[in-house]
């Protein structure tokens, strides 16, 4: 069985093709697990909904309302469904309706070789606006991310990470390692990073899902290889403090010692290459 695990939070406008979505899947073994991290709008009467209509197929997991941020709601829900397999899920995309099956394939192939090892698989992504309008046919090319990365970690951790947590499947394994969770917000970052030195990484090369960008992205894409970027950056340098410094107090808590000088090399590297 196939845990899908959701984090809503204030996700009215999007919630419904999102689901929808999910229900359309050519794999049909799979539940999905919600929980609200304290909206105010309508989404909770949209969960409610789709509970009582899928009674055997969608749960809610119980917040009290509580808002914990993001990383922290998907690692909430990791910890308390017992799966097989588990994959994240954001609330404002659209699932292409191949994604479950084939990174279930991919799963399996790699359970084949590396039987008892904590396995995570990712895929590409359709980059598309508010409307679903078209992007870019590849978030790595856009952004200028190599999924080969993922081979290496300090070139994952120095270039960029092209494993996405709404594209990510992962195996029970991977839970013994990524719990419990620190007081941070990336939590597709650290469980990839992690099982990419305790087990397997792999990936699909072409995309499973829609990721719609719109002006209340938590996370989203950015075009990495123009200036406008680069300025971007620049003029929101405390921004970017902000986000070096939880990615440091992030490389802290792993389970496993790494060289911060490697990272700063790598991405000097890239930054004149």
């Amino acid at each position: 069985m196939v845990s899908i695990l959701l984090s809503t939070y204030n996700g009215e406008l999007y919630l419904n093709e999102l689901i929808n979505s999910i229900l359309n899947q050519s794999y049909s073994s799979w539940e999905l697990f919600i929980r609200d991290d304290g909206s105010k709008d309508s989404t909770n009467i949209i969960i409610d909904t789709y509970c009582v209509k899928y009674p055997e197929k969608i749960f809610r997991i119980p917040s009290f309302d509580e808002n914990v941020g993001s990383g922290k709601s998907f690692m909430k829900l990791l910890e308390g469904v017992d799966s097989d397999y588990y994959m994240f899920c954001d609330q404002d995309d659209v699932w292409l309706n191949n994604k479950i099956e084939l990174s279930m394939k991919k799963m399996e192939e790699l359970e084949s070789c590396g039987k008892g090892k904590a396995i995570a698989v990712f895929t590409d992504l359709k980059v598309v606006d508010e409307k679903l309008n078209l992007i870019s046919d590849s978030l790595w090319k856009y952004s200028n991310i190599s999924a080969a990365y993922s081979k290496d970690f300090y070139r994952m951790l120095a270039w960029g990470c092209p494993a996405y947590g709404c594209t990510m499947l992962f195996n029970s394994k991977v839970k013994q390692y990524v719990l419990p969770f620190p007081e941070w917000k990336f939590h597709d970052l650290w469980t990839i990073l992690i099982i990419s030195k305790k087990g397997i990484v792999d990936y699909i090369s072409f995309p499973t899902i829609l990721y719609r960008q719109h002006t209340c992205n938590v996370t989203g894409a950015h075009q990495k290889n123009n200036k406008k970027y680069y300025l971007s950056r620049f003029l929101h340098m405390n921004e970017l403090i902000i986000e070096q410094r939880k990615l440091f107090l992030m490389y802290k808590d792993l389970p496993f010692n790494i060289s911060l000088v490697k990272i700063f090399v790598l991405k000097m590297l890239k930054l004149f290459k």
